[in-house]
């Protein structure tokens, strides 16, 4: 997965931002499946990974004010609608029907089809 920073180097503002929350979702989907394997509880994880959702939280920041100041995504999102939109996008991508066309169109919703 590229890192927020990487991901800012794009051609835009909103294409760094999609591209990492798309990173986002899969990597996302795929820390769930294996903490369920490994079968450790909630608090145990929750702990381990604090400090990676706060550095994740803050480059999403970053990533989602200059997508904002371009003009690429609503200037009322604010980090709590995002975090409602990552979680969708993660319930369509997930879904057994799902998948990243699913998980796209959620994105769409947010900044447009791509071209």
């Amino acid at each position: 997965m590229s890192t927020a920073r990487e991901c800012a180097s794009a051609s835009s503002p909103g294409t760094a931002l999609r591209t990492f929350l798309e990173q986002v979702v899969v990597a996302g989907a795929e820390a769930h499946e294996l903490s369920h394997r490994l079968g450790g509880s909630a608090g145990e994880i929750e702990r381990a990974v604090a400090e990676p959702v706060a550095d994740l939280d803050r480059e999403l920041g970053h990533l989602l004010r200059a997508a904002k100041d371009a003009g690429a995504v609503s200037p009322e999102l604010d980090q709590a609608a995002l975090a409602a939109v990552i979680a969708a996008a993660h319930a369509a991508y997930t879904h057994r029907s799902g998948g990243v066309a699913a998980m796209a169109i959620v994105f769409d919703g947010l900044f447009g089809a791509p071209d």
